[in-house]
């Protein structure tokens, strides 16, 4: 098992991807089955990153 603690691309969800990716085929070198990446490690999930709670839109975007 490998906990993820690094950064990903901010609000770029295909540079992030390659990022995860990269990690996650380092780590399998290490015999790593597991991965656990932070929640929002990926960006716009769970929900679209420029609504926020309410149906607002978010004030830094």
């Amino acid at each position: 098992m490998a906990a993820v603690r690094a950064e990903s691309s901010f609000i770029d969800l295909e540079e992030s991807l390659a990022i995860s990716i990269d990690l996650i085929e380092k780590t399998a070198g290490g015999c790593a089955e597991l991965n656990a990446f932070p929640e929002t490690f990926l960006p716009c999930y769970p929900e679209l990153l420029g609504v926020a709670a309410g149906g607002t839109a978010h004030p830094l975007l």
